[in-house]
């Protein structure tokens, strides 16, 4: 076993205090477990360094999947580290929620996992309804940015966003913090002045204070990584009005592009999304 197949074992609990760590820091199991299908071998020696830091960050008690946990991210390099920070958590994050769970006197047994906050995703209950949008956000001569897929829920909606690049460019792994100037900005703005910014979930505390873009999970990358597709989640739905989806990626030579979409329409597919389970109960 290997630190990849810890992480999964947490994750198949169904609480506990690493599980309940996870949800915490706003990390999504569904995202973990696509990031650790990409995870390289490793040594047993791997294995029993992350195990050793488990029993030191136990210090003499019983050792919980909190600190198996973190033990498998003491070392950066190892494959838990990197699939969970593909997956979009801040590993100081959950050291602090690990460290909050003990102080207060949690174990185990205690915990159960919450579901994800309705602000992070849609609903599992919800159908969603399409639109059909196909949204050019930038293209020049070395990336394009295209937004399609759109699909509206009652609580937000969603999008993929399409990463081009030309020949001899290539698409950052993680193209939102991987170059000098921040990576790509993709926002909206609805008119006027009010901004949905994107926001990690691994970075708040409680509901957002407002609207939010995030990435929700891990991207897919072409063997080339000339493309990435990401998925991308905006809460919540924005008010009746013309809406900017507005791209800046400096590294690629993008400042500020915009096209305006109707918000109006967005909401109006809202309004038609139905439960999914509803026909099977009537």
């Amino acid at each position: 076993p290997g630190t990849a197949d810890f992480v999964a074992a947490i994750l198949s609990l169904d609480r506990g205090i690493g599980r309940r760590s996870l949800t915490l820091a706003g990390v999504l199991r569904e995202d973990v477990l696509r990031a650790l299908e990409n995870a390289p071998p490793e040594t047993d020696l791997r294995a029993a360094g992350a195990l050793s830091a488990a029993r030191r960050l136990a210090a003499g008690s019983m050792v919980t999947t909190g600190h198996l946990l973190i033990g498998s991210l003491s070392d950066p390099t190892s494959a838990a580290a990197q699939a969970l920070v593909a997956a979009g958590a801040r590993v100081e994050t959950l050291r602090v929620e690990v460290d909050d769970l003990h102080a207060a006197g949690y174990d185990d047994d205690a915990l159960s996992a919450p579901p994800p906050p309705t602000w992070m995703q849609p609903s599992a209950e919800d159908r969603g309804t399409g639109v059909a949008w196909r949204v050019v956000l930038a293209d020049t001569p070395r990336v394009t940015a295209i937004a399609d897929s759109f699909i509206a829920y009652p609580s937000g909606f969603e999008y993929r966003l399409t990463l081009s690049a030309a020949p001899r460019e290539s698409i950052p792994a993680q193209p939102w913090k991987e170059t000098a100037d921040g990576g790509i900005d993709v926002r909206l703005e609805a008119v006027p002045g009010v901004q949905y910014t994107r926001l990690e979930p691994s970075a708040i505390r409680g509901e957002p204070a407002s609207g939010m873009v995030v990435a929700s999970g891990p991207a897919r990358h072409s063997g080339s990584r000339r493309r990435s597709d990401f998925i991308m989640w905006c809460w919540p739905l924005p008010p009746a009005q013309m809406l900017d989806v507005v791209c800046h990626w400096a590294a690629f030579d993008i400042s500020d592009a915009r096209v305006r979409v109707d918000g109006a329409e967005l909401r109006a597919a809202a309004a038609m999304s139905a439960p999914l389970w509803r026909r099977h109960s009537e």
